[in-house]
């Protein structure tokens, strides 16, 4: 891919351990592959108990319809990749249900998705942001954002429009290739020192009945030793 190629240059040399991708376009409706990575994936919802916001392939996608009222989240991570995500992203829409707008977010983490989060992005059809998440304990214990921006256009929300976000980590600093070919550059010591093998994508509401749906027509992640 040219946008992968072009990110690398950014990045310090690296020996690759893990890839692992999965284009859901090809892929039959139902439960999304058990293995992501080298290992078991890990399908999981909030709330627990809401079987519609779990993460599962229709028409192509892996993509969720929740009935819940409120804040609603599924999520799909990928097993150990063996060493640090390097490089995690995916391509997706948006599909319109009762007109408030949906996000979706890449996370790497050290467990299975629990902070702390070194990688913490977030994009909806009107901005997208860029931050770190402490560990349990840790003060302070929320989403502390590093960089955010509103779009000059908005992102459709058509359920045709494919997009696409990568985001290639390379010790401080996160490269991010956004939407509509916008780059930044995030710099923080934590991005560095809280690396972690797991890779989660995420398809979040906060009105989970009105949101947007999130539907990953493609997801990938890399993990890599720097040498």
């Amino acid at each position: 891919m040219k946008r992968n190629a072009q990110l690398r240059s950014h990045v310090s040399k690296q020996h690759i351990v893990g890839e692992a991708r999965l284009n859901f376009q090809v892929l039959p409706d139902g439960p999304p592959p058990a293995n992501f990575g080298p290992g078991p994936a890990l399908l999981s919802a909030a709330p627990p108990d809401g079987a519609a916001t779990e993460l599962r392939i229709v028409g192509g996608k892996l993509t969720n319809e929740s009935t819940v009222s409120g804040r609603a989240a599924g999520y799909y991570t990928s097993a150990s990749m063996g060493a640090p995500i390097t490089t995690i992203g995916a391509r997706w829409t948006f599909t319109p249900r009762a007109g408030t707008p949906g996000a979706m977010a890449l996370v790497v983490s050290q467990t299975a998705l629990h902070p702390p989060f070194p990688v913490h992005l977030v994009i909806t059809p009107n901005f997208w942001s860029f931050g770190v998440w402490p560990s349990d304990g840790m003060v302070p214990g929320e989403l502390h954002t590093l960089q955010w921006q509103r779009f000059r256009v908005p992102l459709k929300q058509d359920g045709t429009r494919v997009y696409e976000t990568q985001v290639e980590i390379d010790g401080e600093r996160a490269h991010i290739e956004l939407p509509h070919g916008q780059r930044r550059i995030v710099r923080d010591q934590r991005i560095a020192d809280w690396a972690g093998s797991f890779a989660t994508f995420e398809a979040y509401s906060d009105h989970g009945l009105t949101d947007s749906r999130v539907g990953f027509t493609e997801i990938w992640a890399q993990s890599s030793r720097v040498h």
